[in-house]
Parts: structure tokens; C-alpha cells; sequence
């Protein structure tokens, strides 16, 4: 089927919406260096695991779990991130066995050089709105996406990254993301980063 053969011929919200979406999300991949292959920038999902280890103390074992991708990809992950420098390992004070991931001064500088350009690009976006429309957009926006403010945010990443989308249910091969395929793709992936 062609591309243009499932475009609906009508205006939609939801048409409107998920073109708006396309164009927040190329945009945000920009800011984040997606957009840049093989050779520059992190990886989608070494982005997440500096991130999440800027916002919230993480052990080795929660990135399988939260990423729901094996143990030794997400080793790899982590090898490439420390080779890099972003992050660093360190042992739980109580608990020798625990390594923690934590981020390197490069990766704290790296999280809020992105978060700044981040900002930047939605203060943009909302100074074409006025303040009122400001103000209802961030309301509907923090409802739509589910957002809590009663949750801390890292446990809304993590449960986010844990529950599965409706997508999930209908992907490729209808197989987990632990399937063999998955984990030759995350593995390679994880050896981009």
C-alpha cells in the first residue's frame, strides 16, 4: 500500500494532531543529535539510560527491566556510555553487589545543554500562543500524555517505559521485545551508541 493511499482525504484531529507530533518529535530529535546516523550523536535508547540516570539513581538491573531488553544488551549500552564518558559505574554503599549508574560531569553537562535547547525550542512554540491558550495547552498536553503531578517524574518514565502501548500489542511479529530478532537489533543498536 502507498503511503499517500492511507492518508485520510478529510482534516481530522487526529490527522492534525499526529502530523504535530511528527514535527515535535523531529525536532526534539535534533536537539537530542538523533538526526545525525551512525557516526554522531546517542543512540534512542542510550539517550534514555543517560537520562534516566541524571534523573534518578538506577542499578545495572533496572535498565533491562525498565528498557525491557535483555541483561547483556544492556551491558553493552552501558559499556558504550562509559567508553564515551557519559556515564560512570559505582558500588551500592550498603550493598557491594549493586552497581549504580551514574552520570559523568559530561553527561550531567550533556542532560542540561539538551534540556536548555529543550526549552528554548517549546518557548518558541508557546510564544506563538497567548497566554491564555499558554496555559490550556500545557493543561491538556500534561492530561493527554498522562502526566501526574502527584507522581515524581522518574517513576513516570519508568512506568511509561514498563506499560505496554497499544502498538506493542499489534508489532511485526506480535513477539515480545525479547524476542531473538529483538534482542540481534537491540544488540546491534546498543554497539551504535
Amino acid at each position: 500500500m502507498h503511503f499517500l493511499e492511507v492518508q485520510p482525504t478529510h482534516h481530522t484531529p487526529i490527522v492534525s494532531l499526529r502530523k504535530s507530533v511528527a514535527l515535535m518529535h523531529i525536532a526534539l530529535n535534533r536537539i537530542m543529535g538523533v538526526d545525525r546516523g551512525k557516526k554522531g550523536g546517542l543512540s534512542p535508547m542510550a539517550l534514555s539510560i543517560v537520562y534516566l540516570s541524571y534523573y534518578k539513581e538506577i542499578k545495572m538491573s533496572d535498565i533491562s527491566n525498565t528498557f525491557g531488553i535483555c541483561k547483556s544488551t544492556a551491558t553493552d549500552y552501558v559499556d558504550n556510555l562509559e567508553k564515551k564518558g557519559y556515564i560512570s559505574r559505582m558500588k551500592g554503599d550498603s550493598d557491594k553487589r549493586d552497581i549504580f549508574l551514574v552520570p559523568t560531569e559530561m553527561g550531567k553537562q550533556w542532560v542540561l545543554q539538551r534540556e536548555q535547547q529543550a526549552f528554548a525550542y517549546l518557548q518558541e512554540c508557546l510564544s506563538r500562543l497567548t497566554a491564555q491558550e499558554q496555559d490550556q495547552f500545557v493543561h491538556l498536553f500534561f492530561k493527554f500524555v498522562g502526566n501526574d503531578e502527584t507522581i515524581p517524574y522518574e517513576i513516570l518514565i519508568e512506568a511509561l517505559m514498563k506499560s505496554p502501548l497499544s502498538i506493542d500489542a499489534g508489532n511485526e511479529s506480535g513477539q515480545s521485545h525479547k524476542s531473538t530478532g529483538s534482542k540481534q537489533r537491540h544488540n546491534k543498536d546498543a554497539k551504535q551508541t
